[in-house]
């Protein structure tokens, strides 16, 4: 999206795809933003402008070049999800001056770019993270010393910092080293003290111990995130001394998720002053006495530790510190009534979800009488806490936030808060099984902000309930929290603050058309996941609710929208009314929204949709009417809709058969003036197009930049459809049974740059077709039926990518490209096709930009001497599964320079050629007949990282891996090998992170094998189950860094065994591999960083419901991948290990699993001992959708009521300062989620969608006990 300096929208003709914006305008770019549109090089007209900042995320960049952006003038780039293998030196020349920010995330970077960054004088943000450096050389940031303030280097592959690596670095603030394989950190790495370092990140490392040596020298560090490590101790090692003298002094000491099982007293020895402290998900039982001592610290936070016993005197040395205490998630039972007693400034304490029951009140609290402000004793396993109890014992003016559950009676009255003052603001009473709410209950805290009642059963609120905080109330919540079917309008007319109002996933049935008259505040509205019927013309009026800014209505039961439901609503951004049965809008519905920029009608069952439904929205962006049942579509719903912004429509997934226009615009209107719509992006796939009119896109023409057919009906792509389109810039195509293309197509349609014709039945193109189009980029069409393309098809210059894939080609079609075009190629696909030969002619000089070429599943024969040599960029060349393929020695003479990946796999190699390729990183020889692997392979790619053997003539682990000091991945999987022993892997490169041992046929296997890997992050291997004794847990003992676990069913085999001596012997066959439920393999503690796990292979016909007892990560992310399970066991998620969160992947040829239990074991997430599902693929399986299933639906509405909700003051006030990936979910992606239930499919009920069956059919409870079909 781009936006010229002065901040106004430039002139946008680049638009692309949903989320993706990219521009060009006529003189400056400004900002430019482009993502998931394909780009292979950087856009051409980049360099002939002044860009402010350019954003290219996840478009297939394989490099830029150097000089390219010398004239623009950069202030911030931003590469990232792209195939950068490497930075040449003067990639930034020209930026020197102007260059503040380096974004470079997701690339394929194996080093620092240290030669293109040393001139970057201003450069003061560099991102480098999710990369595979390994190594930081003491000069990889020169030139930078006096610019650089923040530095990103996480989740690479670094393992050892050397002494002085950030020497000279005086003004960095924040260094980013989290997610590597650090188990030490040298005391010299920071020795020059950076001066200025605030901020050191190292979560997820494997760090055993908190380096203080290293961290002496930092004067100004102030956050130190230690987490996600397996340091065990604070105190450190006793052996030897701690020579650091100077104590830290730090705002944050994050220590989550570390092994840590007790503090014994002076834990604290090497701090002086820690604000906040944060030990959460550390397994610690008890809090013995003086534990903190001797440092000062203000913030303790304790959560999901298990903690069952706490000192009395723990917290005595923070008696003059202590503010805030979060205790929430542990196992207490009771406070000691002395805890709490000589505190000072104590503000906070939270004691949610533990199993507290408060012996002494009135003595427990007597001390943080007039200081506390917040208080948490919510959780249904905490005793009742009586509010009497509470006001006797706290007489607690001050307080501001209470949140409780359990109360000892079902409704709250007057009396309830007798002695609270005006000072409570915040007030949560969830999961108490509340039924009512009386009549003035809170006349005596006026001042209360903000309510939530989510979690109860309130089925009566009296009128006057609200009477005294009408003016002070901003939101209330009651989400899962109402029991009746009409919306409450009475109790609500006081409310005439309010903002948020949420009512969702209640059973709400009916609204009156006044329920929101006197709520003239509201900005947020949120009724998702009711039943409401229908909503009342006249519910929202403009002059009331001109402050309104969202409603979200989805999933409900609306059927109809009616004339000016939706009318002069000056504010309103969104509007949200997917997943009901809306089945038609009539005319004017959505009237007069100035600001309206999102409006969803998702999964309807929308058929009628009245002429100008749409009225008067200049900013609608986004209208979602996708999986609909439209039979057609018309630009007549449209009246001067989106005039002020790039407006997008998307009609996919409905019942549109063919497109034709109708009469009222058949040319021009009683004025003589043409209709003119302002769609931009419009998108009709997934329907049943077979016909469309000529002429039906007139009134878009001058409109559209991309248009989307594709999975259609359409035979033929002729002119008068697509030949005048002056601004259309991607059109898709693909997935239909077009036969043929007019040669005069695109006759007016010029600025094309993406054409994808994938997937239909082309047998030949017309030579003409192209020749109109002035800056094609990017073709596409594998999966046809072409011989041949014609010569100079491609005739302008700028062409990038052409995919030719699953075709009948003989040859490699240089010919159909013009010199012009061949010149700036990047990408070439030519696989499955019959291509027999490759002749130098063919590549001849003119792919000098040539840098992917795709050769796989052909028929050739020879490779000749230095073929490729004229392609002086080439990266990636596959010639796999070329069955008869001879490869000679000098075959790729020309390549040495630039080759980074190969793929020699199946081509019936029974010897190596001698092949000299030094920069080459990945290289696949797998389904080959190698019986052993040269030495001199290793010497002459001496850079590989990725090794691919698997499924050779191997008997033992190649003697040359030994000898590639940089191998990173090894695959070995399917060789004879019969052994593995201590020394297997021995002088394999220590770093090793992934590795295959999956499918051999083991006779002999020693636990220590893997022990010479310890930084094994990914492994592969087949539950060897006729190996006596096998167990994965025990193998993986000393692995703290494994995060990812492949696990194969065990496969058939014989072996050939001799019985006896002498003349009485003979061979006997046994038969090995036989199935397994992994009861046995998987006993025992998993390592603690495993959070990946899948399980594949037909042979896997159950698996024991305990298999993942010993997982210790608080998430997994489970995959089930071709496998023969039918189901999976009962009670398969209860024994979970320490798992809280588990996202579940069954999408992958999983043909006979037709049930899946219910997975989560809490009725809301975060609870303690509990696991919560926050994610499931299951697209294109095929399940039975019964009341065993029905668990879906129940689950669903929890993840939007708490993952997807927009409203959150509730996460601020009460869930402090959550940084552990357990509990902040972020705003995942839950559209895309309820996409993949659209796409799974109820084999009993006819193959209907999940989606809907859930919605409508199955009426099932959470744990299906009051089941009707």
């Amino acid at each position: 999206h781009v936006r010229s300096r002065d901040g106004g929208d430039a002139l946008p003709a680049l638009h692309l795809q949903r989320d993706v914006h990219c521009s060009k305008s006529s003189t400056d770019l400004g900002i430019v933003h482009c993502k998931n549109v394909p780009f292979p090089a950087l856009p051409r007209m980049v360099n002939q402008s002044k860009v402010f900042m350019l954003h290219m995320e996840n478009t297939g960049l394989r490099e830029i070049e150097p000089y390219f952006l010398q004239s623009t003038g950069m202030y911030r780039l931003k590469i990232s999800g792209n195939h950068l293998t490497e930075i040449p030196d003067d990639a930034f020349t020209g930026l020197e001056r102007s260059l503040w920010e380096l974004i470079l995330p997701q690339n394929d970077l194996v080093e620092i770019p240290s030669k293109s960054l040393r001139h970057l004088q201003k450069l003061r943000h560099l991102d480098l993270g999710y990369n595979h450096i390994t190594h930081i050389q003491h000069d990889s940031f020169r030139g930078l010393e006096d610019s650089l303030q923040t530095l990103i280097l996480r989740e690479n592959c670094i393992s050892q910092l050397m002494s002085h690596s950030f020497s000279g670095l005086l003004i960095l603030e924040t260094l980013d080293l989290s997610g590597n394989n650090l188990f030490e950190i040298d005391p010299n790495v920071f020795v020059d003290g950076m001066p200025r370092l605030t901020r050191l990140l190292l979560t997820d490392n494997i760090l055993s111990e908190i380096p203080y040596d290293a961290l002496g020298p930092l004067k100004s560090l102030r956050t130190l995130d230690i987490s996600h490590n397996v340091i065990w101790s604070l105190s450190g090692n006793e052996t030897y001394e701690i020579k650091a003298s100077t104590k830290l002094n730090l705002d944050n000491l994050h220590l989550e998720y570390n092994h840590i099982e007790v503090l014994p007293p002076n834990s604290f020895k090497y701090f002086d002053t820690v604000n906040r402290t944060f030990f959460d998900g550390n397994p610690i039982h008890t809090l013995r006495e003086d534990a903190f001592k001797p440092a000062r610290i203000r913030e303790i936070y304790m959560r999901y530790c298990g903690l069952t016993n706490i000192s009395p005197v723990a917290f005595d040395s923070l008696v003059n510190s202590l503010q805030i205490l979060d205790l929430s998630g542990n196992n207490l039972t009771k406070l000691h009534h002395k805890l709490f007693n000589n505190f000072d400034v104590l503000r906070v304490i939270s004691m949610r979800d533990n199993k507290i029951k408060i012996q002494k009140p009135t003595e427990t609290f007597n001390a943080v009488h007039y200081t506390l402000l917040k208080l948490d004793l919510s959780g249904d396993r905490n005793d009742p806490t009586n509010l009497q109890t509470l006001r006797n014992m706290t007489r607690m003016r001050n307080m501001r936030s209470l949140s409780i559950s359990r109360l000892g009676s079902s409704s709250v009255g007057p009396e309830d808060f007798k002695d609270f003052g005006v000072e409570l603001e915040d007030l949560q009473i969830t999961r108490a099984s509340l039924s009512g709410i009386q009549s003035h209950a809170f006349k005596h805290v006026r001042g209360l902000k903000r309510l939530d009642f989510s979690e109860n059963g309130i089925s009566s609120i009296e009128n006057d309930a609200f009477h005294e905080i009408g003016h002070s109330l901003i939101s209330l919540k009651m989400s899962h929290g109402y029991s009746g079917s009409a919306l409450p309008a009475e109790p609500l007319r006081h409310l005439t603050s309010l903002q948020e109002l949420d009512f969702s996933n209640n059973h709400i049935s009916s609204m009156s058309d006044t329920s929101f008259h006197f709520l003239k505040n509201l900005r947020l509205l949120e009724l998702h996941d009711n039943r409401i019927e229908q909503v009342l013309k006249g519910t929202f009026q403009g002059d009331i609710h001109s402050k309104l800014e969202e409603i979200s209505l989805r999933f409900n039961h609306l059927t109809s929208i009616s004339q000016h439901t939706f009318f002069d609503l000056e504010a309103l951004r969104k509007l949200h009314l997917d997943d009901n049965k809306i089945d038609k809008i009539e005319r004017r519905a959505f009237m007069n929204l100035d600001e309206l920029e999102y409006l969803s009608l998702r999964g309807n069952k929308i058929n009628n949709l009245a002429d100008e439904s749409f009225q008067n929205l200049p900013k609608l962006e986004i209208l979602d009417m996708a999986f609909n049942q439209l039979p057609n579509f018309n630009f007549d719903y449209f009246d001067q809709v989106g005039t002020l912004s790039n407006l997008n429509v998307n009609v996919s997934h409905n019942q549109i058969r063919q497109l034709m226009y109708n009469s009222s615009w058949s040319g021009r209107n009683e004025h003589g003036g043409m209709y003119h719509s302002n769609i931009k992006i419009l998108d009709l796939s997934h329907n049943n197009i077979s016909i469309i009119h000529p002429g039906y896109f007139r009134p878009a023409e001058i409109s559209l930049t991309h248009l989307h057919l594709g999975y259609n009906s359409l035979m033929n792509t002729t002119r008068d459809v697509f030949g005048n389109m002056p601004h259309l810039q991607w059109l898709d195509l693909s997935y239909n049974w077009i036969h043929e293309l007019d040669f005069d197509a695109f006759k007016n349609t010029k600025q094309l740059q993406l054409v994808f014709f994938g997937h239909n039945y082309l047998s030949d193109i017309p030579q003409d077709i192209f020749k109109p189009v002035q800056g094609l980029r990017i073709v596409d069409f594998s999966h046809n039926h072409l011989r041949g393309l014609p010569d100079n098809l491609f005739y302008n210059g700028g062409m990038e990518k052409l995919d030719v894939s699953h075709n009948m080609m003989l040859k490699i079609p240089s010919s159909s490209l013009s010199s012009l075009a061949a010149l700036t190629l990047c990408e070439l696909h030519l696989s499955n096709n019959f291509i027999s030969t490759i002749h130098s002619m063919d590549l001849s000089n003119k792919f000098r930009s040539l840098r992917y070429l795709d050769i796989s599943y052909n028929y050739l024969l020879r490779i000749d001497d230095a073929v490729f040599a004229t392609m002086p960029k080439l990266a990636v060349l596959d010639l796999s599964h070329n069955r008869d393929l001879k490869v000679m020695d000098k075959s790729f003479m020309g390549l040495e320079n630039s080759l980074i990946k190969l793929g020699l796999e199946n081509i019936s190699l029974s010897t190596v050629p001698e092949i000299r390729l030094k920069y080459l990183r990945e290289f696949r020889l797998g389904y080959n007949e190698l019986p052993s692997i040269p030495q001199e392979l290793a010497h002459n790619m001496s850079n590989l990282r990725m090794l691919d053997l698997s499924n050779n003539d191997l008997t033992n682990v190649p003697l040359m891996t030994q000898a590639l000091p940089h191998l990173r991945r090894l695959m070995l999987s399917g060789n004879p090998i019969t052994s593995l022993n201590n020394n297997s892997f021995d002088g394999v490169n220590e770093d090793l992170e992934m590795l295959d041992i999956s499918n051999f046929r083991l006779h002999y296997f020693e636990y220590g094998c893997l022990d010479s890997l310890p930084h094994l992050r990914s492994l592969k291997l087949t539950a060897y189950s006729h190996l006596e004794h096998f167990n994965i847990p025990h193998l993986l003992r000393h692995h703290y860094n494994i995060r990812q676990l492949w696990i194969e069913a065990p496969q058939p085999f014989t072996r050939i065994v001799k019985k006896g001596s002498g003349p009485t012997q003979e061979m006997q066959t046994l038969q090995l591999g036989k199935p397994t439920d992994l009861q046995r393999e998987m006993e025992g503690h998993l390592p603690s960083k495993l959070t990946n796990i899948t399980f594949s292979g037909p042979q896997f016909t159950n698996l024991n419901e305990r298999i993942l007892r010993g997982m210790r990560s608080p998430y997994l992310y489970m995959q089930l991948f071709n496998t023969s399970l039918q189901a999976l066991p009962p009670n398969f998620f209860k024994y979970m290990g320490r798992v809280r969160n588990i996202s579940l992947d069954i999408r992958y040829h999983n043909r006979n699993l037709k049930k899946i239990p219910n997975p989560n074991t809490g009725a809301v997430p975060y609870l303690p001992n509990s696991v919560f599902l926050t994610d499931l693929k299951m697209s294109h399986t095929d399940l039975n959708c019964d009341c065993d299933l029905g668990w879906v639906e129940f689950w669903q509405r929890k993840r939007r009521q708490y993952i997807c909700s927009s409203q959150t003051w509730t996460d601020t006030v009460f869930r402090t300062f959550m940084n552990s990936p357990c509990q902040v979910y972020g705003r995942h992606n839950c559209d895309e989620h309820d996409d993949d239930l659209r796409e799974t499919r109820c084999e009993n009920k006819g193959g209907q969608q999940l989606m809907e069956a859930l919605k409508f059919d199955l009426e099932c409870g959470w744990d299906n006990a009051n089941c009707r079909e």
